[in-house]
């Protein structure tokens, strides 16, 4: 084997280990921009869009009520080929409240989902549904929405991460 052809190799094969580093999905956290890993640490080669109008969060009452179910639907409006997301849910950097969803493509963890599979786009859009049940306490809830709109290249290059946070107060009894 010459020495060309083995480079060749191991560039391909750190090309390929630093594609798919994440294969199920972004860490847990990686929603909030403050984090250490977030969606730009592995998206690194275009500066990261925040707060970016991209995408959005409908559903979100303007008080959350506690105990409430809310529907939401997370948009990313993208000319991208592909597009994925993370939503985290804060109370005081604790988890706020439970996410759900029927989405086989979307993975919960308590108050955190992300997207595992980055789905293609229909008419710029990509689009997941969601419930977010409120924490039991009326506290003020802090919610991180991350997106990342790909080329589809199965590489980290050409990748445009999000990010969106969200602060909900809570509904005061009249």
């Amino acid at each position: 084997m010459t020495i060309r052809r083995f480079i060749a190799i191991g560039a391909l094969i750190a090309a390929s280990s630093t594609a798919h580093g994440f294969p199920d999905g972004a860490p847990w956290g990686a929603a909030d921009p403050a984090n250490q890993n977030t969606c730009s640490s592995c998206h690194h080669d275009v500066e990261a869009i925040d707060p970016s109008s991209a995408i959005k969060i409908s559903g979100l009452p303007d008080q959350a009520q506690p105990s409430t179910r809310y529907p939401l639907t997370v948009t990313v409006r993208t000319t991208a080929a592909t597009a994925g997301f993370q939503l985290v849910a804060f109370v005081d950097r604790g988890s706020a409240g439970l996410f759900t969803s029927n989405d086989a493509s979307i993975e919960i963890d308590a108050a955190q989902a992300r997207s595992t599979v980055p789905v293609s786009l229909t008419d710029n859009t990509a689009v997941w549904q969601l419930v977010w049940t409120t924490p039991s306490d009326r506290v003020p809830v802090s919610l991180f929405l991350a997106a990342v709109s790909a080329n589809n290249d199965a590489s980290p290059f050409g990748d445009q991460p999000h990010y969106r946070r969200y602060r909900l107060i809570p509904a005061t009894d009249r």
